[in-house]
């Protein structure tokens, strides 16, 4: 991932095989053991997939949705039969957390970033 202001916030994914990016540094995840090659696509603990504009995390938990106008992440993330771990409001339609906002909080913005969990 690219981060933002030399932190640990995301500001856009990439996947391992990209080059070329101008930058000085990434941010990264390796597995233990797990031998260089590409890299597979979010299929963790979640299958999100109604109203995902963008995966935010390496298991699928963390989406940035769309269609959330008067909605939480509790109401989407019992949707898909998983529980909510969090929601944020986001920066400019990315991955990055503006400020937190909780499971059941219904805000007029049409995205949020919902995190759920197997229930």
């Amino acid at each position: 991932w690219e981060e933002v202001e030399e932190d640990c916030n995301v500001k856009f994914a990439l996947t391992c095989e990209e080059s070329g990016i101008q930058t000085s540094d990434l941010l990264c995840q390796c597995a233990p053991g797990a031998a260089p090659g590409p890299t597979p696509a979010p299929s963790g603990r979640c299958h999100l997939h109604r109203g995902v504009e963008r995966v935010c995390s390496p298991d699928g938990c963390k989406v940035l949705v769309k269609g959330m106008k008067h909605r939480s992440c509790g109401d989407y993330c019992s949707e898909q039969g998983l529980r909510c771990a969090g929601a944020w409001e986001e920066d400019d339609d990315s991955c990055v957390a503006e400020h937190t906002v909780g499971c059941d909080a219904r805000l007029d913005t049409d995205d949020l970033l919902c995190e759920c969990l197997a229930s």
